[in-house]
């Protein structure tokens, strides 16, 4: 769990830094330099705004390392199911802050893979519930 917000900051530089890495080295430039320096600062403010960080890793010299696969994302999921029961939001975060930035900045062994990286916070607003959908809609019976 990271709490620190220099160490956050810190990410949040990271990952400003390789997008506009990425930018520079893009020959599909549909705005400017300043345009996309910007509007990603403006992407990693928000994304970076939470006061608690948690990364969700898997060991690689666990007992059974082949169901990490699938143990790591149920964890993740189970915690976002109850930080959001304790009226929190969270979300599940792969690429926008890319692995190998929270290795970086958060000294990471190389014993371990990150499954995700989430926010934990209050959002300035929840979004609106959808409508819940019949059964019917997304189960199928005897399809083979």
């Amino acid at each position: 769990m990271i709490r620190d917000k220099n160490r956050i900051n810190q990410m949040k530089d990271a990952c400003i830094k390789g997008a506009l890495d990425r930018f520079d080295k893009s020959s599909n430039k549909k705005e400017t330099m300043e345009q996309f320096k910007q509007r990603i600062k403006t992407v990693f403010d928000n994304y970076c705004s939470a006061p608690v960080y948690i990364i969700v890793l898997t060991d690689n010299n666990s007992m059974y390392p082949d169901y990490n696969h699938w143990d790591g994302p149920l964890a993740a999921g189970y915690l976002m199911l109850a930080a959001r029961a304790l009226g929190y939001g969270t979300v599940f975060i792969t690429d926008a802050i890319p692995a190998s930035v929270t290795k970086e900045v958060f000294n990471i062994p190389d014993t371990y893979t990150r499954v995700c990286i989430t926010p934990v916070g209050i959002p300035d607003q929840w979004p609106e519930t959808p409508p819940k959908k019949r059964l019917e809609e997304f189960i199928s019976y005897e399809i083979f």
